[in-house]
């Protein structure tokens, strides 16, 4: 009789997370967390209502982020619109992770967005269009066209 000698590993589940985007035009934020990772899809923020005088600016509430900010792994960009990227400034550099984008999507994010203690080549990994890129975790894998 042949023994099956692999750990039984307990099964976790994916967490889907939208940390804004959700009923309203901007802010597009997404957290994809699975056991001890995090991917974080657009950091996008949004015009203010009239309503909000004095403010320039709509970002998404990072707090989540803030209070994992051990788990993130990467921040994965889908496309150069502002309600998908405008937020970067303000939230990358908080978080000791790369940024995966496209060339084009990459050229588009604000330069102020990148900490000094980290250089272009490193802090902006390049996905070529039309190319499969793969972000490696322990437990996480992520594919981005």
């Amino acid at each position: 009789m042949i023994k099956n000698n692999r750990k039984k590993t307990k099964k976790q589940n994916l967490k889907i997370i939208p940390l804004g985007g959700l009923k309203e035009v901007g802010k597009n934020m997404t957290a994809y967390e699975y056991g001890n990772d995090i991917i974080v899809v657009d950091t996008g923020s949004t015009f203010p209502e009239d309503e909000l005088l004095g403010v320039d600016l709509v970002i998404p509430d990072s707090t989540y982020l803030d209070r994992n900010a051990g788990k993130i792994r990467a921040f994965v960009y889908t496309h150069g619109h502002e309600d998908h990227i405008g937020a970067t400034p303000y939230i990358v550099p908080k978080y000791d992770a790369p940024i995966y984008a496209t060339p084009f999507t990459s050229a588009l994010i604000p330069g102020d967005s990148i900490p000094s203690s980290f250089t272009t080549k490193k802090f902006i990994r390049i996905s070529l269009p039309f190319q499969w890129s793969r972000i490696l975790t322990d437990s996480l894998a992520n594919r981005m066209v």
